[in-house]
């Protein structure tokens, strides 16, 4: 009877550990503008806005690595 309460407590344990509220994954569109804005103020736990918005600074330093030009150096007048 115990071997089988305590089975019952670990599988609704196991199951439960799921149904925590996951943040998205950072993107263009959630790490923009208003999307931004609001998904913050939907979060409820503030480790995990703060966590949400480190993870999306470090997409857009990503971003601004990717985004570049090419740019010449002046010409040398020797």
């Amino acid at each position: 009877m115990k071997s089988s309460v305590f089975r019952m407590l670990a599988v609704i344990t196991f199951l439960l550990a799921g149904c925590e509220e996951a943040t998205p994954e950072p993107s263009k569109v959630t790490c923009t503008g208003d999307a931004y804005r609001q998904i913050l103020s939907e979060i409820g736990n503030e480790a995990k806005s703060e966590a949400f918005a480190e993870e999306c600074g470090s997409f857009r330093n990503a971003e601004e690595m990717r985004d570049w030009e090419f740019k010449p150096s002046p010409k040398d007048d020797f």
